[in-house]
């Protein structure tokens, strides 16, 4: 219960008992009388018309950076009593950047009735945003009593704000063994990786049972095999240390940071060089891994990527397994001279003069100035 609406409660009831002292009138008995039944009344009507409230969030699919959306709340009373209040609170969090903002909703239903209260939001920032209701509440006027609804708490709506793609030239660097060649050695090859279907094909004699792809055969009639390809090894590894990222950074350091990583992979993917992409994935020392050889599997990554801005509580400690490695961080990487000359390192900072000085091979840029100081990236 509100302490204030008890007491401008109290305070009224005991006006109206003076009032009626001193006039003795019918209007001042009808006056304290209402006063001292209606309140408990509209309680008990909250409570009755709790279980029947219902509360839904409908957003639209697609959110685009810098961008208004417009959303909306739906508030049904399915109940025969009117309800005088029903509220209730919807959060948006940016689980890239930290950012949350909070919408507060309220209105009053008539029996069988609903209501639809729009709401904007948008973001600056590139993320994944994650939508949050809180339990709603139904009360009377003066706010005395305010029971939740009973409904089963929906899971959080999600949405993705996609990074947006710059132009920028990437080219690996010329090493003994370039990573696009070595990665890139074993594909159109038949191998023994069933992982990796290199052809399919009608059954011959002395084929394996273990070749045969039952879903094709049943759809086609006939016998169909799947030959293994050698397994595609990659040798150059894309890391996201979104926990790079410092806690009082501004949100557009990882946003810069989050567009650069992204770009930099789509330029890989488009001219053909396949590598593994990888992050954190809370357990330190052992990051989340995923292997790109075409541009769908970067957009499938991104939503997860989007997602673990500072979840791993440190650096890749696997680097040294890696021939050539591209590092998104936040930070100078602490191994960096043990690791010079197979790391490049892409470090944001929102002052990239207060960084501790890098080696040659990193690319310290800003979010004011990160599409020109990548426009031209080697690996």
């Amino acid at each position: 219960m509100r302490k204030s609406g008890i007491a401008v409660w109290v305070l009224v009831t005991l006006a109206l008992a003076v009032l009626l002292a001193f006039t003795g009138t019918r209007t001042a008995v009808i006056l304290l009388v209402a006063a001292v039944v209606l309140p408990p009344a509209q309680m008990l009507l909250a409570v009755l018309a709790a279980p029947r409230v219902t509360v839904e969030i409908a957003m639209p699919a697609t959110v685009k950076k810098g961008l208004s959306a417009q959303g909306k709340v739906v508030i049904r009373n399915r109940s025969l009593i009117p309800v005088a209040r029903v509220s209730t609170e919807v959060g948006v969090l940016n689980l890239l950047t930290r950012e949350r903002r909070v919408f507060a909703f309220g209105c009053s239903l008539m029996p069988r009735g609903s209501a639809e209260l729009p709401f904007v939001f948008g973001s600056e920032t590139c993320g994944q945003l994650v939508f949050d209701r809180s339990g709603a509440r139904v009360g009377d006027l003066l706010g005395l009593y305010s029971p939740k609804t009973r409904e089963t708490e929906p899971p959080p709506f999600r949405r993705i704000v996609v990074p947006e793609l710059f132009t920028a030239d990437v080219r690996l660097a010329s090493r003994d063994t370039p990573a696009g060649d070595d990665a890139s050695r074993y594909l159109g090859k038949k191998g023994w990786d069933r992982s990796e279907v290199f052809q399919l094909r009608d059954f011959a004699e002395g084929d394996s049972q273990k070749q045969i792809h039952w879903k094709l055969t049943a759809k086609h009639g006939r016998f169909i095999v799947a030959d293994p390809s050698e397994p595609i090894e990659h040798s150059l590894l894309v890391f996201w240390d979104g926990a790079g990222i410092p806690d009082g950074a501004p949100p557009s350091v990882a946003d810069a940071l989050a567009e650069a990583l992204v770009t930099v992979c789509a330029a890989l993917a488009e001219n053909g060089i396949p590598y593994s992409l990888a992050w954190g994935s809370g357990t330190p020392g052992r990051p989340a891994v995923r292997e790109i050889t075409v541009i769908n599997d970067l957009y499938d990554a991104v939503p997860e990527i989007l997602s673990v801005a500072r979840t791993d509580g440190g650096a890749f400690d696997g680097l040294e397994g890696w021939r050539r490695v591209a590092y998104f961080s936040g930070r100078v990487i602490p191994e960096a001279d043990e690791l010079a000359g197979r790391v490049s390192a892409f470090i944001c900072a929102a002052d990239a003069e207060e960084l501790p000085a890098a080696d040659g091979s990193a690319v310290v840029f800003s979010p004011a100035d990160y599409r020109s100081a990548l426009a031209d990236v080697l690996v």
